[in-house]
């Protein structure tokens, strides 16, 4: 998958209209992105997560997504009707958000265990240094 110079003037396009009705478009093209930069572990992703974000937390795209919920409800469309296209990005979207979390969490726990071994050895030749001197 390659992302075209076309793809970002649509995105941009999209986001100027500023629309309700773009709104599902718009997320499943900065998931897009998100799944494209996360393959190439290009930190640009976050970026996209955090459009993705300020997207859902909109007051009207939750007033959205609230009428499109009540509407499913009322309808009680089932899943097997559903575009299984769709359907699988926005499985494959999730899955991809999920697996960024999990991999920045063990980003930090990874650093969070060098900066504890970094302590550790610092005090350590504290200590050393410090007897060495009691001792001379």
């Amino acid at each position: 998958m390659n992302l075209s110079r076309e793809f970002f003037t649509q995105i941009a396009r999209i986001e100027s209209k500023n629309s309700i009705s773009t709104i599902d478009t718009l997320i499943a093209m900065y998931s897009k992105c998100v799944e494209y930069y996360d393959q190439n572990q290009d930190p640009i992703k976050y970026y996209f997560l955090e459009k993705i974000q300020y997207t859902l937390s909109q007051d009207h795209t939750i007033g959205h997504i609230t009428r499109n919920s009540n509407r499913a409800q009322t309808a009680r469309v089932s899943i097997s009707k559903l575009d299984p296209e769709l359907l699988n990005n926005s499985i494959r979207s999730k899955q991809t958000i999920h697996k960024i979390n999990y991999q920045s969490q063990l980003n930090q726990d990874t650093h969070n265990q060098h900066l504890n071994t970094l302590l550790e050895s610092h005090h350590t030749n504290k200590i050393f240094i410090l007897i060495y001197k009691m001792i001379n």
